[in-house]
């Protein structure tokens, strides 16, 4: 189990899938166009501590299960006891969430 802590989330990446083009052409997900990704909220730390006042900042505007869009080369690679495989995101380089 992977608790993330202070405010940074839990995020499950979205599968890659294969494109095709209109020729016809099958592009492998691995030489697809780079761009955002997209993942889906597993779980979330409680927040971060305001440096000036020592107040903790909640993480209120995530919700375990929300769909959000990231940089492509941001967080960090992890995996889980039972092979899972997740991203550790600090909130601050969530670019969007969906709705």
């Amino acid at each position: 189990m992977i608790k993330p802590m202070n405010g940074t989330l839990l995020i499950k990446e979205e599968e890659k899938t294969e494109k095709t083009t209109a020729s016809g052409l099958v592009l492998s997900a691995a030489f697809s166009d780079t761009g955002p990704k997209k993942g889906k909220i597993v779980d979330i730390g409680i927040g971060e501590v305001n440096h000036f006042t020592g107040n903790l900042l909640p993480m209120d505007m995530f919700t375990i299960g929300d769909t959000v869009i990231y940089p492509e080369h941001t967080g960090i690679d992890v995996e889980d006891t039972n092979g899972d495989k997740y991203i550790i995101l600090h909130h601050k380089h969530v670019i969007a969430k969906i709705v």
